[in-house]
């Protein structure tokens, strides 16, 4: 089912997986594969550091220049709902429906 991708970097799965988080894994062929994991997953790598095959070695550098604070940022977002979670609740609040 082929997608287009937004202006805002967006593509729509249907609500069938609104409010699902995802590991987004970027290929060195630019084949981009979603997988879904669970609100609770266990700590892992900083996700930049997965995306470093698509990086240029200045930003790699950066990258491991600023590993603790990417990891730190990590840690703090996964404890918290993604933001399309926060839109929906919002939206079921005001009684309107999500897009979909």
């Amino acid at each position: 089912m082929p997608e287009e991708v937004d202006a805002h970097g967006h593509i729509a799965l249907g609500k069938r997986f609104a409010g699902r988080r995802f590991d987004v894994h970027i290929l060195e062929s630019g084949a981009v594969i979603l997988e879904p994991v669970s609100d609770h997953a266990e700590a892992r790598e900083p996700r930049v550091a997965e995306l470093a095959p698509g990086l240029g070695d200045e930003d790699r550098r950066w990258a491991e220049a600023n590993r603790p604070s990417i990891e730190a940022y990590n840690a703090w977002a996964d404890q918290r709902p993604p933001f399309s979670h926060s839109v929906l609740e919002w939206r079921r609040g005001r009684g309107g429906q999500a897009a979909g």
